[in-house]
């Protein structure tokens, strides 16, 4: 928990992850935040071998059925959240996907925004691309990396205008081993 206790607020009122998985997380998260945090939990709900909707619910927590890169149900949320934590598909244009999105209209100001397992961008021509990449200079680890050294957004999935939102929204920026934190401007 060193990334979270140096990044995230103790007691966040309301707290996404995208990606359930085992559901480890959900319980940690659960147990650390305490009851008082609405916890979401986005993820596709597919897999029987994962954790399924209703686990979720037993734990008290919200859920978003679908896919990270699914514009329509990213801007079906409403809510705002205190922290929003991407440890989903890992596919790099999902990544981009997602963090505009909310980043930009879901995230509260001063809220972290943190994404895991970067450095699957690093592994070139594989499945954790996606489909729309074809080179490193347009994965989620180029543009954030860019993005340290410039304090510049470029990348092909933001027009110009998105870039410079970004741009001016963005209080701070971590990179750590695998995962990147932003914290968004107040």
């Amino acid at each position: 928990l060193h990334l979270q206790e140096k990044h995230f607020p103790r007691y966040p009122k309301r707290f996404m992850e995208i990606g359930v998985e085992h559901g480890e997380s959900l319980r940690m998260y659960r147990d650390w935040f305490g009851k008082d945090t609405e916890l979401w939990y986005y993820d596709l709900f597919e897999n029987p071998e994962f954790v399924n909707e209703s686990y979720c619910h037993s734990y008290g927590v919200k859920t978003v059925k679908g896919s990270q890169a699914d514009l329509v149900l990213l801007d079906s949320i409403k809510e705002k959240f205190d922290v929003i934590l991407d440890d989903a598909s890992h596919i790099s244009h999902y990544q981009l996907v997602s963090f505009k999105k909310l980043f930009i209209d879901n995230l509260e100001s001063g809220g972290v925004y943190c994404i895991e397992d970067l450095n699957c961008s690093l592994w070139s021509n594989s499945w954790f691309w996606g489909s729309f990449t074809k080179r490193f200079e347009d994965t989620a680890l180029y543009m954030f990396l860019e993005y340290i050294n410039s304090k510049k957004i470029v990348n092909p999935y933001f027009t110009p205008e998105e870039s410079e939102q970004l741009e001016s929204m963005i209080e701070s920026c971590d990179l750590y081993q695998g995962e990147i934190v932003f914290i968004k401007k107040k």
